[in-house]
């Protein structure tokens, strides 16, 4: 009989490495602690120095586990694209872009000490994914991350770590908690914003020039509004605006409409501020601007009525 059950093994080997696409970049692993029992995994680098591994058969408590493992961050490598009605982009698709046999097998994500950042979109969609558990190594997690994940009710992630607006959209857990993150993205190609609910503070850092991106809002009747940067969705609850040293310029209609700012720190490396950068910040009541400026535009503070 023991012939027969090495034979029923290697047929079920045979049968799952033969089930993962090829397009998938992704081997199946046949591991072995008696032959009558086949173990498979899902494996394949994310990053430099980074592998996600996906438990599928014969590890008991294992089964359905994904594990981020390694050190620095996640990188996508993919050229799958979908376009997003409601934000009018194209979305790369990252690595784990996987069949759906492997996508509904994933119940939990552990991201092991070494990783520092989770790449866009990387566990978005997974119908049947619970839990989700952090290391304190890592300090940001990418847009859409988590996304449409909607039996995602426990998450552990470390204190003070960042994550875009649409990390966790559609997830159960965020719910409640929308206050308690720090939310962060990005306004030029090395400049970052950083916004804190705690304190209704934004803060933009990183060094050369911010630049708009169009970020489309929808308005709920099939119309969208377009405005600079995503960090805009919190405009209406901004009070304090620092500007790091470093950032050499304010662009167009940046903070435009902030009704409730308050006060704006900037720093000697910025140069020019452009039209309309401030213009409708109703509550704003003073600025000092640095003497570095060579540059201003003459409408950068219309209609802030509240400007001596």
């Amino acid at each position: 009989m023991k012939w027969m059950k090495r034979i029923a093994a290697l047929c079920a080997a045979l049968i799952v490495s033969m089930s993962i696409p090829a397009d998938n970049l992704c081997n199946v692993a046949v591991a072995d602690s008696s032959l009558a029992t086949v173990r498979t995994y899902v494996e394949t680098e994310c990053g430099e120095n980074l592998t996600f591994r996906l438990y599928r058969e014969g590890y008991d408590e294992l089964n359905g586990v994904l594990v981020i493992s390694g050190s620095g961050k996640m990188e996508s490598d993919s050229s799958w694209y979908y376009y997003d009605e409601v934000t009018d982009k194209y979305i790369k698709v990252p690595y784990l872009y996987l069949d759906d046999d492997n996508r509904t097998a994933i119940t939990k994500v552990i991201v092991e000490d070494g990783v520092e950042y989770l790449d866009s979109c990387a566990f978005s969609n997974l119908p049947n994914l619970t839990t989700v558990v952090v290391a304190d190594s890592v300090k940001e997690i990418g847009s859409e991350a988590f996304k449409g994940c909607e039996n995602l009710s426990d998450v552990t992630v470390p204190e003070g770590i960042k994550v875009h607006i649409d990390t966790f959209d559609g997830t159960p857990w965020i719910q409640g908690k929308e206050d308690s993150i720090e939310y962060c993205g990005d306004c030029g190609d090395t400049i970052q914003w950083t916004f804190q609910p705690s304190t209704d503070t934004l803060t933009i850092s990183g060094t050369g020039k911010m630049e708009s991106e169009t970020w489309w809002v929808d308005n709920g009747d099939g119309s969208k509004t377009g405005y600079n940067n995503e960090y805009v969705y919190f405009r209406d609850r901004v009070k304090n605006i620092v500007i790091e040293d470093g950032v050499e310029n304010i662009e167009v209609g940046a903070f435009s409409q902030f009704e409730a700012l308050t006060s704006v720190q900037i720093p000697d490396s910025v140069t020019s501020i452009s039209g309309g950068a401030f213009s409708g910040c109703k509550s704003l009541t003073s600025v000092i601007l640095p003497n570095s400026l060579t540059y201003i535009s003459n409408n950068v503070f219309s209609n802030c009525t509240s400007l001596l």
